[in-house]
């Protein structure tokens, strides 16, 4: 099913709103997420693991006409997310603070490169497409293994190869979306390839051998994500792999799952 994104959106999450006295606290529950590629122009995709992240807004009480604020963002999560995920939860939250509730895309209207995280972490695994989103089903039962890397990749390096081979990369995601394992792949591959990045390159040769289905790097270059077949096999993966850096095996996040 694709659904309608526009700057409306309304993402299905679970909100918990809570009052006391005068204060009052809107809570969304969110999962760890790992940018694969941006939508800076047609297509971007993110993949959700089931490691929680909470996002909360709340009033301390009205000052005049001005409500003092405070919003906060944390969970275990955070720790295996692409970086910006904090930031970008956290500008949600308070818009959902401000709307009774209702959670939109509209605060991320002037940083496009955000939809996918924000959307991915909020309603699981997705792909966005112009302004639809389509979630990725086909990996519903898979297992991921989050790879927090002790040594960052070259994030400026990431960066510049994914903005400059832009078509390139939205070309191969066009080519494998009824495949998202493929996709996954295919972006990670690529994108080690383009970058010439011999470490990461070794990375994935190395989760390959380990029986992953597909590795993929998260675009600032502080993560990698191997996705395997079930739970055991991520076990296995993750304490074959424990020389890379911190890792959290869990469930890959589906939308309605």
């Amino acid at each position: 099913m694709i659904g309608t994104l526009g700057r409306s959106h309304v993402i299905h999450a679970g909100i918990i709103l809570t009052a006391t006295g005068v204060s009052r606290c809107i809570e969304v529950e969110a999962y760890a997420t790992l940018t694969l590629l941006p939508r800076v122009v047609s297509i971007g995709a993110a993949v959700a693991v089931e490691v929680p992240v909470v996002a909360q807004a709340c009033g301390l009480g009205a000052v005049g006409a001005v409500e003092d604020v405070e919003v906060r963002v944390w969970g275990r999560g955070l720790y295996y997310s692409s970086p910006a995920l904090g930031e970008i939860l956290g500008r949600l939250v308070s818009d959902a603070y401000a709307n009774e509730g209702s959670v939109t895309v509209n605060s991320l209207s002037d940083r496009i490169w955000g939809v996918e995280t924000a959307i991915a972490s909020l309603e699981g695994s997705t792909v966005v497409i112009e302004d639809s989103t389509m979630p990725l089903y086909d990996l519903s039962g898979l297992w991921a293994v989050a790879i927090r890397l002790g040594r960052p990749l070259d994030e400026e390096r990431l960066v510049e190869t994914v903005y400059s081979n832009i078509g390139l990369l939205e070309a191969a995601a066009y080519d494998n979306i009824d495949d998202p394992v493929a996709l996954v792949d295919t972006l990670g591959e690529k994108v080690a390839t383009l970058s010439g990045i011999k470490r990461l390159q070794r990375i994935r040769n190395t989760l390959m051998k380990l029986d992953a289905l597909a590795v993929g790097v998260d675009l600032y270059g502080r993560h990698v994500i191997a996705i395997v077949e079930d739970a055991e096999t991520a076990y296995i993966l993750s304490a074959e792999s424990r020389e890379l850096g911190d890792r959290v095996e869990a469930p890959i996040v589906i939308p309605g799952a």
